[in-house]
């Protein structure tokens, strides 16, 4: 059985979420945001009531897709931290009856401390 990969978020570095520029009206106004991620195109945010996942598209990154998954959707992760060579760590998130989300964290290592606690938070 292989489980396919929904989306790959890649470069992400911690980044306040008044600095990521999602479009008004995304987020409900009883969501608050627990961890926030910026890529080069890709941008994750976790709230309190789901995983947002933003893909820019075209030349110009007008075009955004924004993927919402509620957090009980959320059955487990996988954490690869990085080696001597890697420049990010890696980290799966398997959602119920979707696949996964696969996020490339750069180094350092602790930059993907708010996620895995954020997740160890909901899963345990």
């Amino acid at each position: 059985m292989t489980i396919d990969r929904i989306l790959e978020v890649t470069a992400l570095t911690p980044e306040p979420y008044e600095a990521l520029k999602i479009r008004d009206g995304i987020l409900t106004l009883d969501e608050t945001v627990t961890c926030s991620y910026k890529g080069i195109r890709d941008m994750m945010v976790l709230t309190n009531k789901r995983m947002l996942l933003v893909d820019k598209q075209g030349l110009t990154g007008k075009k955004q897709k924004y993927l919402s998954i509620p957090l009980d959707k959320i059955n487990s992760f996988s954490v690869e931290t990085g080696g001597t060579l890697d420049f990010d760590c890696d980290v799966d998130i398997y959602v119920s009856g979707m696949g996964y989300v696969h996020a490339e964290i750069m180094r350092p290592t602790k930059n993907m401390d708010p996620l895995v606690n954020a997740l160890n938070a909901l899963l345990f």
